[in-house]
């Protein structure tokens, strides 16, 4: 079979691939105090009231980079090429449901599937995507089917 042929679908990651920013990942980092930790597992593994303080520090810095945020070039125009091919387009982003919401009413774009950190797909990076097999068994209900 064809890559062309087997082809059901493309997912995309939101930041730096649909849309362009410019996180200070090592600033934040060094704010939050992860170390060589994933932030998101970090925040995590955090007790209250330092957990709620700490993810409001990445949530002020995900607002401001949210609102600045561009349109990288090109993205609309091969979603637009995907739909006319009859492919579907997913995004998946370790950003939240409010961020994402937003940019894509800001930049009116539209995915068939839509995965934001609330659903927690996350794990070693990439890890959901690498072995389809093991990811769709356990994560059955959150992945789309194309």
């Amino acid at each position: 079979m064809s890559l062309r042929a087997s082809l059901r679908g493309v997912i995309f990651d939101l930041d730096g691939t649909v849309v362009e920013n410019a996180y200070d990942w090592a600033g934040i980092r060094e704010q939050l105090g992860t170390g060589a930790n994933s932030i998101l597992a970090y925040l995590d593994s955090l007790e209250e009231p330092e957990r709620s303080e700490k993810w409001k520090i990445l949530e002020t810095h995900e607002a401001e980079q949210t609102r600045a945020s561009v349109l990288r070039r090109g993205v609309r125009e091969l979603l637009g090429l995907l739909r006319a091919r009859g492919l579907a387009a997913a995004l998946v982003t370790n950003n939240s449901r409010k961020n994402t919401d937003f940019l894509l009413q800001k930049f009116r774009l539209d995915f068939d599937c839509v995965i934001t950190r609330e659903r927690r797909l996350r794990g070693r990076r990439g890890h959901a995507f690498r072995r389809p097999g093991r990811a769709r068994r356990r994560h059955r209900r959150h992945l789309p089917r194309f």
